[in-house]
């Protein structure tokens, strides 16, 4: 047998300042909309910070609590007054008990705050429409300026008084001091604009005020943005600059980032784009300066993340997404429990929630988040007999919490293999990981001791033959009827089809742009079809993709040259061709050696609605039930298993 990993430099103490950490892992500060209307924390918001520390984390960084009044979105949280310094000692004291340092991140919106939140107009360097909403800044005079260093002074000495181990400036992502730092946002001709020096003006003012507030043994981060990833804006060699300004300024620790608004897909790298991406921003700038650096950006497995710190390409490593899919991610990897840590694919659905629905933030493959403690897995009074019909994440989930509580389960699975949605999915070039959730949940599944039937069709003559007290039906969804003339011809297939790798020649059209549709035909044009056409009767496409990948997904579509034919219906398709109308009513045709169906899927709920009213408790969840998102369904997964 082979020993565990060892992962001797994550495992090893850091100091950060005065500040030792008790490893080199950092759970990074990412909003969760999880406080009050009015900015003060909630219980959730607590448990969610102290669950992260329980898991191990050497350092938790408490998401952007905002330094100027009425500058923050609906249940961020804020530090603009000392009414909010108890809510916040509160966190601080459950994230320090549970064995973790604590820093909060101190930030200041800039022009990149909307008036429908705050009621009034945003403030920035300069009078430029925001990159979101378009409302146009009050640009800062001299006075406003020496206001909001003073907001974030007063801010630090809040901090201070909430017991925290240290602070993090949020110097990055397009907020206010990174709209300073960069020429993109900054256009002013006085002394805070206009040269690297005179735009670094404000952050060095800055650094200043906060130091004189906090003294000089307490520890301050200052988080950048490396490589602002828009035309003009700050690159490397500027970030470097800065950092050793930074330095020379106080900084006790460069947090490294990537991105703003406008090029969000790097600050939040979605699955699309490879692990470790920015690690190579946070090893050049350590290359420049004394103080420790924290790298970030995919480093979602352990063996990377060993990697980055032993190569020295950082001190440090951010784990935020990746503690949200797992928040014992660092505890798994010190006991050389690499397998059992819950992969992070990168998927944004916490981010979709948190900054796009402006929702409680969630995640795809770990219920608990934004609701910790909320679910009891206890032990079951009384051991069941379970059956769990369809082997889709849903079904898998709820088969194996089911079985922990004690109780005897099967799963049936009708394919030869497990997984549903995540088989397709996981096909897709720019959603590749979703292989390695597939590939953890079936692996836990195993461990569970949960019977599993593959290949295996049922009806309820032979869910009675099993005689379960309870069933749970995880059938997930199928295709939706096409409703098109010929759509049964033999050159026709199913999105599925082409996903699970049947091939196609010649030119393809594909009747759907939703997010389905998309992928199906980036497929094609990247395995080389002659051409590939999207026909779909909306006036937009890949609106079902999430946003940060949908810019993405959009790209590789134009960049492969595939045409998008949108409010436009068909009328019907024909051995070698597919006729259509548009919205002006004129006809034409695509040739087309294969058509793909990709119209979207309806619940398969055929089963369920056969076994209502049988001598078992019955229960449903996921897309047999509404089709919706994988995170819905384990969610579901859970709630059910739980409550059985």
């Amino acid at each position: 047998m082979n020993p565990p990993p060892s992962f001797e430099r994550l495992g090893s103490p850091g100091r950060i300042g005065r500040v030792e950490l008790r490893n080199r892992t950092v759970f990074a500060p990412i909003d969760t909309n999880l406080g009050t209307d009015d900015g003060f924390v909630t219980e959730r918001l607590a448990r969610h910070y102290e669950r992260r520390a329980r898991g191990g984390a050497g350092l938790v960084i408490v998401e952007i609590c905002i330094v100027n009044e009425g500058g923050a979105a609906p249940h961020q949280v804020r530090i603009s007054d000392d009414r909010f310094v108890a809510g916040i000692a509160g966190v601080v004291g459950r994230v320090q008990a549970a064995g973790a340092r604590c820093f909060l991140q101190l930030g200041h919106l800039g022009g990149e705050i909307s008036a429908r939140f705050t009621g009034r107009q945003a403030v920035a360097p300069s009078a430029i429409p925001s990159t979101l909403g378009r409302e146009m800044p009050r640009e800062l005079d001299h006075a406003g300026i020496a206001e909001a260093i003073g907001q974030y002074a007063a801010a630090a000495r809040r901090a201070v008084a909430s017991g925290c181990d240290g602070i993090e400036i949020h110097a990055g992502h397009g907020y206010l001091i990174s709209q300073f730092l960069s020429p993109v946002t900054n256009l002013r001709t006085d002394d805070y604009g206009g040269s690297a020096t005179n735009r670094y003006r404000f952050l060095h003012e800055l650094m200043l005020a906060v130091r004189a507030s906090v003294g000089p043994q307490f520890p301050v981060i200052v988080r950048i943005s490396a490589d602002e990833k828009l035309p003009g804006g700050l690159q490397i060699e500027d970030s470097i600059e800065i950092a050793r300004r930074l330095e020379q300024d106080g900084a006790d620790a460069i947090d490294v980032s990537a991105g703003r608004y406008g090029s969000l897909e790097w600050t939040m790298p979605p699955m699309a784009f490879p692990r470790g991406l920015l690690v190579p921003y946070a090893a050049a700038i350590r290359k420049a300066v004394g103080v420790p650096v924290i790298a970030v950006g995919r480093i979602s497995d352990p063996f990377l993340a060993e990697r980055v710190l032993a190569d020295g390409q950082a001190d440090f490593v951010a784990l935020g997404r990746p503690m949200l899919a797992d928040p014992d991610y660092p505890n798994k990897a010190l006991a050389g429990r690499v397998d059992d840590i819950r992969a992070c694919p990168a998927c944004n659905d916490c981010l979709s929630l948190t900054f796009v629905e402006m929702a409680p933030i969630g995640c795809m493959v770990n219920p608990e988040v934004g609701h910790d403690g909320e679910i009891d897995y206890s032990p079951a009074a009384t051991p069941r007999r379970v059956l769990v019909i369809g082997g889709g994440p849903g079904g898998m989930e709820a088969a194996r919490i089911a079985q922990s509580r004690g109780h005897r389960v099967t799963l049936v699975e009708a394919r030869d293999r497990l997984g549903g949605h995540l088989l397709t999915g996981g096909q897709v070039s720019t959603k590749a990981d979703l292989k390695v959730v597939l590939a953890h949940m079936v692996r836990q599944l195993g461990k569970s001791g949960v019977e599993v039937l593959l290949d295996t069709r049922v009806d309820r003559a032979w869910v009675e033959r099993m005689k379960p007290d309870v069933v749970v039906v995880a059938t997930g969804s199928r295709p939706a009827p096409a409703g098109i003339v010929g759509a049964d011809l033999p050159h026709v297939l199913g999105a599925d089809e082409v996903l699970e790798g049947r091939p196609v020649a010649g030119n393809a059209v594909v009747l759907g742009a939703s997010g389905t549709g998309c992928e199906v035909a980036e497929r094609l044009a990247a395995q080389g079809a002659a051409s590939v056409t999207i026909v779909a009767r909306g006036k937009r496409y890949a609106r079902s993709i999430e946003p940060l990948m949908r810019r993405i997904v959009r790209q590789h579509l134009d960049d492969h040259g595939v045409r998008i034919m949108l409010s436009t219906d068909v009328v019907r398709i024909e051995p070698d061709r597919v006729i259509c109308r548009g919205d002006d009513g004129a006809e034409s045709d695509l040739p087309a050696d294969a058509v793909v169906i990709a119209r979207g899927y309806v619940p398969d709920d055929t089963l369920r609605r056969s076994l209502d009213g049988g001598p078992w408790a019955l229960h449903a969840l996921g897309d047999c039930v509404e089709v919706r998102r994988i995170r819905i369904a384990v969610r579901e997964a859970h709630e059910v298993a739980a409550a059985i």
